[in-house]
């Protein structure tokens, strides 16, 4: 059976409690702050920055037998939760196929021995690899915890969300709506040394969270990666976040960093910056060509008047509509993203790049002109010049 969202909220609510798992604990419709688990149950949330991906480990006390769900590819957090509540993780399972992130599933099944792999049979979905299938209704006893499968599609056609109840008091459990807001609400840092110095032809990506995410986006995963870190003690969690989302082919990494490329006299590009008052001053734009490389909901909110626009993942392919014999500001929100595509212009060979650090808040803050479009277009769109 195909259960909407809203269906599925209200069958949670009919049956029982009608809470909601969050990170803290359980949050009752008519509560503001989140609950303990059940006593018998053991509820974990790992919150996996930058690929905003959220999983989960629930288990039952009693019994010591213990559920996965979404599991990202380095997992050693499950098995040390598992560890810490002296519980055996018997199922891993997906709430739907992920396309930006690799799963743990079958490693977690293989590191334990104990964990059968689940995996959702409706709405068409097919695998490569055994597992057991799961159909609308399906039950996961782990004692007094029991995870009910329920059929939703929307995000994709065989997703599933899991009521977890205990002694016939049920719980959605669904990421939804805390991923929501971790990618509303999650601001990506500024970088703060490329543009001093930098190898010819590297792809500034900031060594933090966003990592994942514009890995996937910018890179071709059959290329071997050649790493320059802020600090050699990066090298393990950098990795990680590259792994997470299915690069897994290293060519090394420059021991020292800059720091040593500097002392062998070795030869150094830099990026020119253009702070919003520089930027105001050159309105309205002449030579100057002004980027935009938000999202296209960001854009859609306001940006640098004549300002042209191209979302940073479409860049390289659309780069041709820019003019390289001509200078180049690239702005996005804070300086991160603008960074990234900076040093993607100069790889790509245009001559004249400068980055706008704290970009559109700076903008903003500033105080100077925003520009909005006449009709706003569906949140995807970006074809919006």
């Amino acid at each position: 059976m195909v259960t909407s969202r809203r269906d599925f909220l209200t069958e949670a609510s009919a049956i029982g409690m009608g809470s909601y798992f969050l990170a803290g604990g359980i949050l009752k419709a008519d509560e503001a702050t989140p609950q303990a688990p059940p006593a018998s149950m053991v509820f974990e949330t790992i919150l996996t920055e930058g690929v905003a991906e959220l999983s989960y480990l629930i288990g039952d006390k009693a019994t010591g037998k213990a559920a996965v769900i979404d599991p990202r590819r380095d997992i050693d957090i499950y098995v040390e939760l598992a560890r810490k509540h002296k519980l055996t993780i018997t199922h891993t399972l997906e709430t739907n196929i992920h396309a930006d992130l690799v799963s743990g599933c079958l490693g977690l099944a293989d590191r334990t021995g104990t964990a059968k792999v689940c995996m959702s049979a409706e709405g068409g979905a097919e695998y490569g690899f055994p597992h057991e299938k799961l159909k609308d209704g399906d039950k996961i006893d782990l004692g007094r915890v029991i995870l009910t499968a329920r059929h939703t599609p929307g995000h994709t056609p065989e997703h599933m969300s899991y009521l977890a109840a205990e002694s016939n008091h049920p719980d959605q459990f669904s990421d939804e709506a805390n991923f929501i807001e971790y990618v509303l609400f999650t601001a990506p840092p500024e970088p703060k040394y490329f543009g001093g110095g930098h190898i010819e032809g590297a792809l500034n990506i900031g060594p933090r969270a966003e990592l994942s995410i514009w890995a996937g986006w910018m890179l071709d995963p059959k290329k071997p990666i050649f790493l320059v870190l802020q600090q050699d003690t990066d090298l393990s969690e950098v990795q990680r976040q590259f792994i997470r989302v299915g690069y897994y082919k290293f060519g090394g990494y420059l021991l020292g960093g800059m720091e040593e490329w500097n002392n062998d006299a070795l030869p150094i590009n830099s990026m020119a910056q253009m702070d919003v008052h520089d930027l105001n001053s050159a309105l309205p734009p002449k030579d100057l060509q002004i980027l935009d490389v938000r999202t296209p909901g960001e854009r859609q909110d306001g940006y640098v008047p004549g300002s042209t626009y191209h979302f940073l993942p479409e860049l390289e392919k659309k780069s041709d509509r820019l003019d390289k014999s001509r200078p180049v500001a690239v702005y996005c929100d804070s300086g991160y993203r603008a960074s990234l595509a900076a040093s993607l212009l100069l790889r790509m060979g245009f001559k004249n790049v400068q980055n706008v650090p704290g970009s559109w808040k700076a903008w903003k803050a500033a105080g100077y002109e925003v520009q909005k479009p006449k009709d706003r277009k569906k949140g995807t769109e970006t074809n919006l010049d």
